[in-house]
């Protein structure tokens, strides 16, 4: 009777049945009784089965992308190793890592365009200066007028 009233204790640690009722429980309402609690012990380990298998999917998915990140890290360096070594033993540059050949077009087009955008003005100013002075003015004749 002691087990049987540990085991109908519920998760909040109530339990189901009195101590007065276990032991007035007749042979069938005591059968019952321990067919339910089977029931929840079967549930309950069939819980902790599945929980457990899951555990163990997700460690082996967890180091199979451990061994793939290792294998990436390891290629990735020995790339980069092979581009140093080449580029200081011929004296020429290499192509830049993928992630940094973004930035190094950017900065390629940014020169390119701020050298056209030079000789762009230069060739506008000579245009409009020749029959004036040859030097770049640094404020127009209308400015000058309403500066203080």
């Amino acid at each position: 009777a002691a087990v049987l009233k540990s085991l109908t204790q519920d998760d909040k640690g109530s339990s189901s049945m009195s101590t007065k009722n276990l032991d007035n429980l007749s042979p069938e309402e005591m059968h019952v009784e321990l067919t339910n609690i089977r029931r929840k012990y079967d549930e309950l380990v069939s819980f902790s089965v599945n929980l457990t298998a899951e555990r163990d999917i997700l460690n082996n998915t967890l180091e199979q992308t451990k061994r793939d990140l290792n294998r990436e890290m390891a290629a990735r360096a020995l790339a980069e190793n092979k581009g140093a070594s080449s580029s200081s033993s011929s004296g020429s540059m290499s192509s830049p890592p993928a992630a940094a050949s973004g930035f190094a077009l950017s900065m390629m087009q940014l020169v390119v365009l701020a050298v056209a955008c030079f000789v762009a003005g230069v060739k506008l100013n000579s245009r409009h200066t020749s029959s004036q002075s040859n030097s770049i003015p640094l404020m127009d004749e209308s400015e000058e007028a309403a500066a203080p």
